[in-house]
């Protein structure tokens, strides 16, 4: 058996890294398309669907008015 040339190694190590490269690439790819149809989906569940639609707004709302009150009870706190 012939040892392989300095070159031949560097070449096959260049080769090996760049298929690793694009598979690496193509998962990366993958999993952002997957996600993205994921968010696609949530998307035209919640304007396609009235009730979910009503849900998260109520959700929302609820949401901003507690921030508004702890506002309230910020502001209370600083005035003292």
């Amino acid at each position: 058996m012939k040892p392989e040339s300095q070159d031949g190694l560097e070449d096959h190590q260049c080769k090996e890294e760049l298929k690793k490269r694009n598979e690496d690439k193509k998962r990366k790819d993958r999993e952002y398309r997957a996600n993205r149809t994921h968010e696609l989906n949530l998307y035209r569940a919640f304007i396609e669907e009235p009730e979910i639609a009503g849900l998260f707004k109520a959700f929302k709302e609820k949401k901003e008015q507690e921030f508004k009150e702890e506002l309230k009870e910020l502001e209370k706190v600083l005035m003292v």
